[in-house]
C-alpha cells in the first residue's frame, strides 16, 4: 500500500485518503514506457488473470487477504475463517437488507460515480476521455433506449466486498457477454486507456424491476478478474437484497443504466463526480429514488 487516492466519505461529509492497493506497481505499469509496453504486451491478457487465480486459490495467498483486512480494519465476523485470498475474496451474504421504494440502494460497496441525461454518442469515463454506448454494449438499440438517462458507475478495490445484492424486485431480460482486454478499472487507468470499458471483457444483464423500470447492469472485469459469477438466467425473477452474483480476485466495476426520467440521484453524489471525485458507497446505502413524476 504505497500510495492513496482522496475519496468523499457521504457520512463524514469529508475528503478521505484511501491507501491504493500495489500502487506502486499501477504506476510503473500505466505511467512508465516499460510498464505500458509491459502492459499491451501481457498484463491485460486473460492468461495473466488466469495464473493469478490459480495462486489466489493455494493457501500461501491468504497472507494477502491478512493484509487487506489488517490495514482496512475490515470486519470479517458475518463470514468466518478462509484458507485463500480466492475465499476471502469471494465471501458472500445470502441476503442483504435493501430499502424498499421507492429508493434506491447502493448495489455494491465501493467508490461511486454519477452522470445525468447521458447520450449514447457520448458518454464520460473520465474527464476530457469519452465512449459511445453502443460500442459498451454492443446493442445500438438497447443503448439509444437509455438516451437522457442516468449512469451509476460503482468501482470495486480489492478491499471491497465483491458481490452485488439486487436492489429492487424484477426479472432478467437478457444475458450477453462481450470478450475483452484485462486492464484496471482504477482511475490511473482510466486516464491512460482510452475509451476502456468498451475494451475490458463484460457482461451485459438487461432487466426489468418494479421500482425504476427497465435498466441494464454493466459488470466490467478487469486486471486479474478471471471471470465473473451469476446465479440466473435470462427468465429468472429476483427480489430486493438477494445475491447477484460477484468477480473473481481483482479490482472490478458496474455500471448501472437508467431510463430517462425514472430515477433522481441524491445531490452529493452529483456534485462529487462534477467536481472530479468518487464518493464511498456502503452496499445497501441509498443514492438516489424513483422518479414517479
Amino acid at each position: 500500500m504505497d500510495c492513496s487516492t482522496h475519496a468523499y466519505d457521504r457520512q463524514r461529509r469529508c475528503y478521505q485518503s484511501i491507501p491504493v492497493v500495489a500502487g506502486r506497481w499501477m504506476r510503473w505499469t500505466y505511467q512508465t514506457p516499460a510498464g505500458r509496453m509491459a502492459l499491451h504486451a501481457l498484463i491485460k491478457r486473460k492468461v495473466v488473470s488466469s495464473v493469478y487465480g490459480r495462486y489466489c486459490h493455494t493457501r500461501h495467498s491468504a497472507r494477502t487477504a491478512q493484509r487487506l483486512i489488517d490495514t482496512f480494519s475490515l470486519d470479517m465476523t458475518p463470514f468466518g475463517s478462509f484458507d485463500s485470498y480466492a475465499s476471502f475474496f469471494t465471501r458472500t451474504l445470502a441476503q442483504v437488507d435493501m430499502p424498499g421504494a421507492p429508493v434506491l440502494g447502493a448495489w455494491a460497496e465501493g467508490f461511486c460515480s454519477v452522470w445525468e441525461d447521458i447520450q449514447p454518442a457520448r458518454v464520460v469515463q473520465v474527464k476530457d476521455d469519452v465512449y459511445d454506448l453502443p460500442s459498451l454494449l454492443g446493442d445500438a438499440p438497447l443503448a439509444e433506449s437509455f438516451r437522457g438517462g442516468t449512469m451509476l458507475r460503482i468501482r470495486l478495490a480489492p478491499q471491497h466486498y465483491h458481490h452485488f445484492h439486487w436492489f429492487d424486485d424484477g426479472v432478467v431480460r437478457s444475458i450477453r457477454d462481450i470478450p475483452g482486454s484485462y486492464f484496471s478499472v482504477h482511475p490511473l487507468a482510466l486516464r491512460q486507456i482510452a475509451r476502456l470499458y468498451c475494451q475490458n471483457k463484460r457482461r451485459i444483464v438487461v432487466a426489468d424491476t418494479a421500482a425504476f423500470g427497465p435498466m441494464a447492469l454493466v459488470e466490467v472485469g478487469a486486471t486479474m478478474i478471471g471471470s465473473i459469477h451469476n446465479p440466473f438466467a435470462a427468465g429468472d425473477s429476483f427480489v430486493r437484497g438477494a445475491d447477484g452474483g460477484h468477480f473473481a480476485p481483482g479490482g472490478s466495476m458496474l455500471l448501472g443504466l437508467f431510463q430517462k426520467g425514472r430515477l433522481r440521484i441524491d445531490a452529493d453524489l452529483i456534485e462529487q463526480t462534477s467536481l472530479g471525485f468518487e464518493s464511498i458507497v456502503h452496499l445497501g446505502e441509498r443514492v438516489g429514488e424513483a422518479n414517479h413524476g
